[in-house]
């Protein structure tokens, strides 16, 4: 194992600090404007249904943690929901259920949507000091860079 001065071990810190930033920066930007895509509204209707009603019904095939997770700022949102709505009722409803609660309940999608995916960027963000933190005590602070 190398031994790295501890100023070198601290430029390091602040590169990875760095890099994290401008990755946050540049996920917010990149995804701020851009258009829904096929299957988020599914999981964004799964994921509020999740923990506004308790209910796991809609969308069972993935696990529900993640949708959880970007359901989550929606509970501070003042939506207008649709519970009573056959989309919500029925089984089969799941994709409408997504579809209706961002378009057709007089909801903002752009604002639903962008509060979806602030929870993921800040989950990779947090990931990504994870690996670096755990790389640089296993191989050293440079592999540690270049691992994130």
């Amino acid at each position: 194992m190398q031994i790295i001065p501890a100023r070198s071990k601290h430029i390091i810190a602040v590169a990875a600090i760095v890099l994290l930033g401008l990755m946050t920066v540049l996920m917010f930007a990149s995804a701020w404007n851009d258009t829904i895509t096929f299957d988020e509204g599914l999981h964004i209707g799964a994921g509020y249904g999740y923990l506004r009603q308790r209910e796991y019904r809609l969308e069972p095939q993935n696990p529900p943690f993640m949708k959880d997770l970007g359901a989550f700022p929606l509970l501070f949102m003042n939506l207008h929901e649709s519970w009573e709505h056959k989309s919500w009722t029925e089984v089969t409803g799941q994709w409408e259920f997504g579809s209706k609660l961002l378009f057709n309940s007089g909801n903002d999608a752009d604002a639903i949507t962008r509060a979806a995916r602030a929870p993921m960027i800040l989950f990779t963000v947090a990931l990504g000091w994870v690996i670096f933190s755990w790389t640089r005590k296993q191989f050293g602070s440079a592999v540690a860079l270049l691992a994130l």
